[in-house]
């Protein structure tokens, strides 16, 4: 399963890559990814992060280590939770007088289809548009 979406921030790009990248302030803004622990304090490749992911009002604990960070452009991070893996990259692209920052994460399960039952891809859809639109508010500010 993957799930893409993207939104564009009418801003500096170096504005939005600070606010996404500067883990510590995550909490002023972030209402999807949240009681972010980065083991060591900042983003950086090989690193391991804790957050909580508010999924249907309960707060669920997944640990994510950073597989890649390309300054301004590319940052991916995987993690495994109840037997689902998952990786999550963010695209940074200069557009316009702004950015479009573009969210793809790839899921995989041995069972699928359980997953898409206790969590709907439109639920998953949901949390990355809200995340999206977080960093955005915050960026534009």
């Amino acid at each position: 399963m993957i799930i893409e979406e993207s939104i564009v921030i009418h801003t500096a790009p170096e504005k939005v890559w600070n606010t996404f990248t500067d883990i510590s302030s995550w909490k002023s803004w972030n209402t999807v990814l949240t009681d972010i622990t980065p083991y060591g304090g900042e983003m950086i490749q090989g690193r391991r992060i804790r957050l909580f992911i508010s999924l249907f009002g309960l707060p669920v604990s997944v640990g994510l280590e950073i597989e890649e960070i390309i300054p301004g452009k590319r940052i991916v991070w995987s993690g495994e939770i109840f037997g689902i893996s998952a990786r999550h990259e963010f695209v940074f692209e200069k557009c316009g007088d702004g950015i479009i920052v573009i969210s793809r994460e790839t899921f995989r399960a041995i069972g699928l289809r359980m997953l898409r039952l206790l969590f709907p891809d439109s639920r998953i859809r949901e949390l990355t548009l809200a995340l999206l639109k977080d960093l955005k508010a915050a960026s534009e500010r």
